[in-house]
């Protein structure tokens, strides 16, 4: 914190906490975005997570 605090870091963004909601002391900066850890939750990024292992498999053994 001390870091937002002089400005040494601009701004942060976080999505993952011990518990949600976060209720810590973050919550006071105004250049820190805090969202629930839900970013993974659209169509578009499972399919991505879920094949992405898959073809850097195929790669890594020469099939893809």
């Amino acid at each position: 914190m001390a870091a937002l605090e002089s400005g040494k870091v601009a701004g942060a963004w976080l999505d993952a906490f011990w518990q949600e909601p976060y209720k810590g002391a973050l919550l006071r900066f105004e250049q820190v975005l805090l969202t629930p850890h839900a970013g993974t939750y659209t169509a578009q990024c499972r399919l991505a997570m879920e094949t992405a292992p898959a073809q850097n498999l195929l790669r890594d053994l020469g099939l893809g």
